[in-house]
């Protein structure tokens, strides 16, 4: 019996990584679809038939001349070309694409393992989908705030879009932590419940550095600024409470936006090297050890490349890393909240 149960979750596990994979892959996708400013191109939401992409000459033109039809064709693209038009209509429908397999992948999940898995896990086969579902419905609400007298989505749809992107995965990845063995390796992280508030402090400080960095990404606020340290020759810059009220401030000016992403940069990546230096003083397992200097790796990554696409003025390439790393980062920050906060074996 045992044998049966731990090979139903060893499938199941690879069924999770699966969906982990694609959920990092849509991330990318919107990555490119936002930094192409793609992701109005295709005016209507045909959940089924929206499948299939146009496949003849007449298709393509209809499927155009319903996008001159919108706000941002006639404001910002009124003299694109059909083949142009064809490039970010590509990374639109990829993007609904990939999203449509993972909705299915989340359902096939539950289907496969509801009955299969420990019993009190099973609500999970119910949560993964229904928040895919939510996501969907988010990606939809945030693609028609587009569709105005400003052809922009709002910046605080496209946050919770990727915010839920990112506790799908979460989600994900908690599942699959409750389904391993128990002699698996990974349970030797326990030990970070030594370091449970220093733990919970850099997910805190990683989640709103993510956070603030959809506010930047939504208010195109990295077009401004592009050097660095400094921000117009100044620490802090002009402009930093331009708006009314400090909440307006805070949550939609685009000079603040940037000023604290640029500076919870600065505080994430301190307290995860002192947190990986001191993990090295204390002598810590070598599973500790390999935690922090791969969080204190990626986070040096992630600063250099946000220094970086600051500075050329947010390319597509530099930008659509920067999101992807982001993905990774908040994977490998949920692991250490999971063993050191949630894990309930005692510590090794």
């Amino acid at each position: 019996m045992a044998a049966k149960i731990e090979s139903a979750n060893t499938s199941a596990r690879k069924f999770l990584i699966t969906i982990l994979v694609f959920i990092g892959l849509v991330v990318t996708i919107g990555g490119i679809t936002r930094l192409t400013r793609s992701g109005l191109s295709i005016a209507d939401w045909k959940v089924v038939t929206g499948i299939v992409p146009p496949l003849s000459t007449e298709a393509w033109q209809a499927e155009f001349n319903q996008y001159k039809t919108t706000v941002e064709y006639k404001k910002l693209r009124s003299g694109m070309t059909l083949d142009e038009f064809k490039f970010i209509f590509f990374w639109e429908y990829l993007h609904r694409i990939v999203a449509r397999i993972i909705g299915l992948l989340a359902l096939g999940f539950t289907f496969l393992y509801f009955r299969k898995i420990p019993a009190h896990l099973r609500w999970h086969t119910i949560f993964i989908p229904a928040m895919v579902i939510l996501q969907g419905t988010i990606g939809y609400l945030m693609v028609r705030s587009g569709y105005k007298d400003i052809p922009h989505v709002s910046h605080f749809m496209l946050a919770i879009h990727l915010g839920l992107a990112f506790i799908t995965a979460m989600s994900v990845l908690h599942l699959y932590f409750n389904l391993l063995p128990p002699v698996s390796r990974l349970h030797n992280l326990a030990r970070l419940g030594k370091d449970r508030k220093k733990v919970i402090a850099v997910f805190i400080v990683l989640s709103l550095q993510i956070l603030y960095g959809a506010f930047v990404a939504g208010k195109r606020a990295g077009l401004i600024f592009n050097e660095w340290p400094l921000m117009g020759g100044n620490y802090v810059p002009a402009g930093l409470m331009s708006l009314p009220g400090i909440f307006e401030n805070l949550l939609a000016n685009s000079v603040m936006l940037q000023f604290i992403h640029r500076n919870l940069a600065i505080v994430l990546t301190l307290m995860i090297f002192f947190s990986a230096v001191q993990s090295w003083r204390n002598q810590a397992s070598r599973e500790i050890k390999t935690f922090w200097a791969a969080f204190s790796s990626l986070i040096l990554v992630q600063f250099i490349l946000g220094v970086l696409t600051l500075i050329y003025v947010v390319p597509t390439t530099l930008g659509v890393i920067h999101q992807t790393t982001a993905y990774f980062l908040i994977l490998l920050g949920y692991t250490g909240l999971y063993f050191a906060v949630i894990h309930r074996e005692k510590e090794i």
